[in-house]
């Protein structure tokens, strides 16, 4: 998906840009299922989960940040990186062959 000029504009003056049902339902519900499980389940030294402090319970709702997602599961990572239509408003805004990197601060 390609972003026309009004939307690249708009992007450019919010700084965010809002696309309903732009995920498949299925898309999202693996999506929401897969963070769930790494939550839960997360391996430690492979993936960073930042909890809000103060906050009792440890489940998805109560993360702060979750980090290093996609190096432990296929799913997330294709998402992030390959699916056709992130990819495509991604190379609107930066160009062609993003790099997609992370600090961590």
């Amino acid at each position: 998906m390609q972003l026309t000029a009004d939307q690249l504009a708009q992007f450019h003056r919010d700084g965010y840009l809002a696309f309903p049902e732009f995920l498949t339902p299925r898309e999202v519900e693996e999506a929401r299922q897969a963070l769930a499980t790494l939550i839960r389940q997360y391996p430690r030294g492979r993936l960073l989960v930042q909890f809000e402090p103060g906050v009792p319970t440890r489940d998805e709702l109560s993360v702060r940040k979750l980090m290093r997602f996609c190096e432990v599961n296929p799913f997330l990572d294709g998402l992030a990186h390959r699916h056709p239509k992130i990819r495509g408003v991604v190379e609107s805004i930066l160009g062609a062959d993003p790099i997609c990197f992370r600090t961590w601060r």
